[in-house]
Parts: C-alpha cells; sequence; structure tokens
C-alpha cells in the first residue's frame, strides 16, 4: 500500500466497501502526486490533495511535501518571468534613447542639430 495516503485516513470503518474507498484514495493520491513531481506547476492537483486532506483523506507531511514542491516550481517561474521582463525592459530601453528627462520624445530635428553644432 502506498504509506503516504494511510496514515490519514484510518477514520474508514473496515469493510469490504471501506477498503475500496481506502485504495481508491490512495490510488487518486499517487496518481496527483505522480502529476505534480512531472509538472509542480499544476495547481489542480494540488488543489484536489488539499480536498482530500481536508477531507481527512491525505496525510498533512505527504500534503506540504507537495505544496513546497509546487511553491519552489512556481517561485522558479516567477523569477525566469521577472528576468525576461528586465531583459525586454533593457531592450526597450536602448530603443527609447530619443527621449528627454521628462520622457518626452524629442524633436529629432532639434536632437540633430545640436549634435551637429555641438551645442
Amino acid at each position: 500500500m502506498h504509506e503516504v495516503a494511510v496514515c490519514d485516513i484510518n477514520h474508514h470503518s473496515v469493510g469490504s466497501w471501506s477498503i475500496l474507498i481506502v485504495i481508491t484514495l490512495v490510488l487518486l493520491s499517487t496518481c496527483f502526486e505522480d502529476i505534480l513531481k512531472k509538472d509542480p506547476t499544476c495547481s489542480n492537483s494540488l488543489t484536489k490533495l488539499v480536498r482530500m486532506h481536508q477531507n481527512g483523506d491525505y496525510c498533512l507531511e505527504s500534503l506540504l511535501e507537495m505544496i513546497a514542491l509546487q511553491l519552489d516550481s512556481t517561485w522558479k517561474e516567477f523569477a525566469l518571468c521577472l528576468l525576461k521582463l528586465s531583459q525586454y525592459d533593457g531592450d526597450q530601453m536602448s530603443v527609447c534613447t530619443n527621449k528627454n528627462e521628462d520622457g518626452q520624445r524629442e524633436n529629432p530635428e532639434k536632437v540633430g542639430s545640436f549634435a551637429a553644432d555641438g551645442g
């Protein structure tokens, strides 16, 4: 049996239906965990595990492990987005060289004459 789900599903009474329920819960939690391990950003699987835990059908320790896995992956993705955004902003800054201190676009003729006249 899968050790993760066993720690919180002991509240089910012993019987053939209860055993089937326990096996089903173990299989479900294992599937959701496997999905999260393949794609840690999958919030649907984490949501299902949270609901299972709230119903007493999933172990707290395992839930914390899956939350940590999802957070780690999500923060890495967030950091990559910020990095791309900062690089994009840097590229935009290099394109916008004809702006004055107020951020207004300067007249190209004025900029050209300033450079030609030397001041």
